[in-house]
């Protein structure tokens, strides 16, 4: 794992033994996301996952195909519990604020399914968010995003209905 990440507070050091838990609750279904994921991206398989986190997507994704994956996060705790979920295998774990990440590589595609940036759909109407709190670093993300993909290049962002069910037990 490279570690880049020397100038950001990380906010997830506290929930780190937790995370899985709650992701893995009922609160995301990976099976079935990497298997939607896998039909979207075709034959692409030079992946970017922004924000993998503990890995359990990529992890996933692996089952279906042999894709070439950098996974980015800024927090080394997820990234502690990717790289011993995804140790047998070829990802590539990189510590680093997504907005910071420079790479010459140009990827097939670009996956978040809430790491970094991912989209809402409420009232039939879909809005983007990101867990980067500045609105010009979000531009810059999606342009520093698309310089990265290839030509034909995919940005898939996983769609999620509004929570509602703020009480779930882990």
């Amino acid at each position: 794992m490279t570690d880049k990440n020397t100038t950001r507070e990380n906010e997830y050091v506290e929930i780190v033994e937790y995370y899985d838990n709650l992701l893995t609750s009922g609160y995301y279904d990976f099976e079935s996301l990497a298997k939607n994921l896998s039909n979207l991206l075709g034959a692409r398989r030079k992946v970017l996952d922004i924000g993998i986190g503990s890995g359990l997507l990529s992890e996933q994704m692996l089952t279906l195909a042999d894709y070439e994956i950098v996974g980015v996060d800024f927090s080394s705790k997820m990234l502690e519990i990717a790289q011993k979920r995804l140790a047998n295998t070829n990802v590539k774990l990189i510590c680093e604020d997504i907005t910071k990440f420079e790479t010459d590589v140009k990827f097939e595609a670009a996956i978040s399914t809430g790491g970094a940036i991912s989209a809402t759909k409420e009232d039939d109407e879909i809005r983007l968010y990101s867990h980067i709190t500045e609105a010009g670093q979000n531009e810059q993300l999606l342009a520093k995003l698309n310089s990265q993909l290839s030509e034909n290049g995919l940005l898939a962002l996983a769609i999620q209905g509004p929570h509602s069910n703020y009480r779930k037990k882990i």
